[in-house]
């Protein structure tokens, strides 16, 4: 359950609906193709859509942009869970307490991955 509602809501940090924040996301993205943040945040709206694929692109090239992007990391392992990618999801996990051993975060969802299965 604690990987399944990780990041319910998240999209709306501007008080936005998921629809309204990937339009808003888009065109931050169109003036600044290379804010990593921006590419997450759009990401998180994907996934309060359901739209998994989409969240999982967006999180890769949050990534991209910048590799120790921890939060990203875990995001998107959310997001392969939410897929039922279990294999992906923990590689995400793992990778996010490689970047980030302090992120609690990252810990408590991994845990929670592990005792589901």
């Amino acid at each position: 359950m604690i990987l399944a509602a990780a990041l319910s809501g998240c999209a709306s940090v501007d008080g936005l609906s998921p629809d309204e924040a990937i339009a808003e996301y888009t065109g931050r993205i169109r003036r600044n193709p290379n804010n990593a943040l921006v590419h997450n945040n759009r990401g998180i709206a994907y996934k309060d859509k359901g739209d998994y694929d989409r969240a999982i692109a967006d999180f890769t090239e949050a990534l991209r942009l910048d590799p120790d992007y921890a939060v990203a990391c875990i995001n998107r392992g959310v997001a392969y869970h939410d897929k039922r990618d279990m294999d992906k999801a923990r590689a995400d996990l793992e990778k996010a307490l490689q970047l980030d051993p302090a992120h609690s975060s990252a810990r408590e969802l991994l845990e929670a991955l592990r005792s589901e299965g």
